[in-house]
This record gives structure tokens, sequence and C-alpha cells, in this order.
């Protein structure tokens, strides 16, 4: 909640705020076990840095497009 406090605070100031979710992925973290490999995690994280602002500002973004709060 608190990433969309900040999408508001920044956004006169031109800046886009979004979340991303890249989901359980099989990392070292959880030995392993996540159910998806963290490239196809990584897609949500370059939805964000890549996608429009009308597409990803304020918004929680996963690989393929955005989650309800």
């Amino acid at each position: 909640m608190i990433m969309i406090q900040y999408a508001k605070q920044l956004e006169g100031e031109g800046f886009i705020v979004s979340a991303s979710n890249p989901g359980y992925c099989a990392t070292n973290l959880n030995a392993y076990s996540g159910l998806k490999d963290p490239r196809e995690g990584a897609q949500a994280l370059i939805r964000c840095a890549t996608g429009a602002k009308e597409d990803v500002h304020g918004l929680m973004v996963n690989e393929t497009g955005t989650e309800a709060w």
C-alpha cells in the first residue's frame, strides 16, 4: 500500500511508481522449490521498468498483466 502513496506523491514530479510480483520462483532462497524459473518471474520486473505509464503506474504488475490489491 505504501507504493500507492509514493505513486500519488511522486506523479507530479514525473516519476512512474509500480510494484512487481515475480511469483514463486525457484531460487537458492527457497532451495529451488519454486514453481517457476526466475527468468519467468523477471518478466514482471521488466514490465514495470519498460511499460507505459498508463499500464504500470500505481499498480501491482505480474508477468501477464496487473493484479488486484
